[in-house]
């Protein structure tokens, strides 16, 4: 039976001139957010403009793929031609073009969207409990009110480790945020590595650790399992916690005064 193959024409090795642009756009960013532009309106500028280019250049410059079928010796066959009632050779059709949007459809992760949107759900209806303040003002006991100074802020650490490894470390940040209303950059700087290291400790602390275990599923690979992740993840999530925050406790620049209290100069 003949076989039907797909043929693309293969582009050559080396930077092409939609890297070059890519590149560009990406550098532009970065500078962007280094001198402190927003964060949100800089990321999703450069992503609109990344999304916009790659689709012209699927719809407009990237080959379309040809479908060939060809005899069991590999030899091309013609194409099949088609004949109405009357004997007259029907025309194909050209191809419907399939646009960006149904091509970006297909490749959304729908169960990945679907598990970040309930957990920005659950967490913001939890907060609004009041639960999350009382358990930091329980857990931290007579460090409530100087939860990043030393000694305290080990004790913070071990709290916002337990947290993230519970309810992976993103919506405890989410949680954090109305936790501490007056926090100061400081503060925040000592939760972001907290948090971030603190998810390296189990597969279920951060969303990153889920992404790679799905993306792997999808392949074919289930090899990437806790008992895997663990017994590098913990030893190494540990050190890294106290070994950083020690060296962040002692070197950084960030204001140790609330921009909302006022009382930052």
């Amino acid at each position: 039976m003949p076989a039907m193959k797909t043929e693309v024409v293969e582009e050559s090795n080396g930077w092409t001139v939609w890297s070059k642009i890519q590149i560009l756009i990406i550098s532009i960013f970065l500078v962007c957010f280094a001198v402190g532009l927003d964060v949100c309106v800089t990321s999703i500028t450069a992503g609109a403009i990344l999304m916009v280019l790659a689709a012209w250049k699927r719809q407009h410059y990237d080959p379309k793929p040809e479908m060939i079928i060809y005899d069991n010796e590999g030899n091309a066959l013609p194409p099949k031609k088609m004949y109405d009632m009357d004997g007259n050779e029907i025309e194909p059709e050209e191809e419907e073009l399939v646009t960006e949007s149904e091509t970006t459809l297909t490749e959304v992760d729908y169960g990945l969207l679907m598990l970040f949107i309930g957990q920005f759900i659950l967490i913001g209806s939890f907060d609004d409990t009041g639960v999350p303040q009382a358990f930091f003002s329980l857990a931290m006991g007579g460090c409530a009110e100087q939860m990043t100074s030393v000694p305290c802020v080990y004790w913070f650490v071990l709290v916002i480790t337990i947290l993230s490894n519970v309810a992976s470390n993103v919506p405890v940040v989410q949680m954090l945020a109305a936790t501490f209303p007056y926090a100061t950059p400081y503060d925040w700087m000592q939760v972001s590595f907290s948090a971030t290291i603190a998810g390296n400790l189990t597969m279920l602390g951060s969303a990153a650790n889920m992404i790679v275990a799905f993306q792997a599923a999808k392949v074919g690979d289930r090899t990437f399992t806790s008992e895997r992740h663990a017994p590098f993840g913990i030893p190494s999530t540990i050190f890294s916690l106290y070994a950083g925050t020690a060296l962040l406790s002692m070197l950084h620049w960030a204001p140790e005064c609330s921009e909302k209290l006022g009382d930052c100069e």
